[in-house]
């Protein structure tokens, strides 16, 4: 997309839409957004970075204004870290700009904790709280919440060694794991996470043919299977296991995938999110505080 307001039009943007911040997140059908830009386009993560600045600023009018892809977001963030705009807020997955030192430090330009929303959202402590929702009593067992941490320690000593490839090819502007990681991790389905590794070793000897030094990690913080992991791999898996679970919950045989993702999108709304994972809630309400007074 290469419609981007001026930075006189975006300061000036909330008084189009009367609101107090505006923010211009990912997501979003990329159609649509070219044809009208001023028009309020539908995408989840709107929904799950909406919910996040309702939480923990209740007073304030925000817009959500989606934008497609990543790329769409940058040049606004950019326009805020130059001090060129005021009253706007760029949020955005952080992927792996922590490990290739691409963040952008500004206090009104927001990453995503996990390298998705789908990191966040998806967490162990967050799909507790959507299935905490669900149950009548307003709490699961803690034998299911024994289980669930159980399934996603499996997943995160499985996928390590696969995060760890992501991230060095990543450094590299090297391919990793491909966009249909089926190829390589089996997972759908509900089923236990498993490594192809014929595949998995295919795509390590291809790396190393073209990698321009040699592969070593450099950086300071320390990985995170369930944070740095693939978004769309790390729900895929979480979907799995939110599935089995909310069956049991409320007997039906289905769970539509986009009703999963708006459960957990807006899951951290709710009061047992700071029980199950206050790290994440902190850091969210850290991060949304200091951009409002940075406004």
């Amino acid at each position: 997309m290469t419609f981007t307001r001026s930075s006189n039009g975006i300061s000036n943007y909330k008084n189009f839409l009367n609101s107090d911040i505006i923010i211009f997140s990912e997501g979003g059908n990329i159609g649509r957004i070219i044809d009208n830009p001023d028009d309020d386009v539908w995408s989840i993560d709107s929904i799950f970075w909406r919910t996040i600045f309702l939480k923990y600023l209740p007073n304030i009018t925000v817009r959500i204004k989606s934008l497609g892809s990543k790329n769409n977001v940058l040049p606004y963030a950019e326009k805020i870290l130059a001090n060129e705009v005021s009253s706007s807020i760029a949020v955005m997955d952080r992927d792996f700009d922590l490990y290739n030192n691409k963040l952008i430090s500004h206090p009104c330009v927001i990453y995503t904790q996990g390298y998705s929303w789908e990191n966040d959202a998806w967490r162990a402590g967050i799909l507790i709280c959507a299935l905490c929702e669900l149950h009548p009593n307003g709490m699961i067992s803690q034998k299911t919440i024994d289980e669930i941490l159980s399934r996603y320690l499996h997943f995160s000593k499985t996928i390590n060694r696969v995060v760890l490839f992501d991230i060095l090819c990543s450094a590299q502007d090297l391919p990793g794991i491909p966009e249909d990681f089926g190829s390589v991790v089996e997972v759908f389905n509900g089923v236990q996470c498993r490594i192809r590794k014929d595949e998995f070793k295919k795509l390590i000897k291809k790396a190393k043919e073209n990698k321009k030094t040699p592969f070593k990690y450099i950086g300071n913080s320390k990985i995170n299977p369930i944070t740095d992991c693939y978004g769309k791999l790390f729900a895929e898996f979480a979907f799995g296991v939110m599935t089995e679970f909310y069956k049991k919950i409320t007997g039906l045989k289905v769970l539509n995938r986009q009703h999963a993702d708006q459960l957990v999108a807006t899951a951290i709304s709710k009061n047992t999110a700071y029980q199950f994972d206050p790290d994440l809630c902190n850091y969210y309400e850290h991060s949304v505080k200091q951009a409002a007074a940075a406004m």
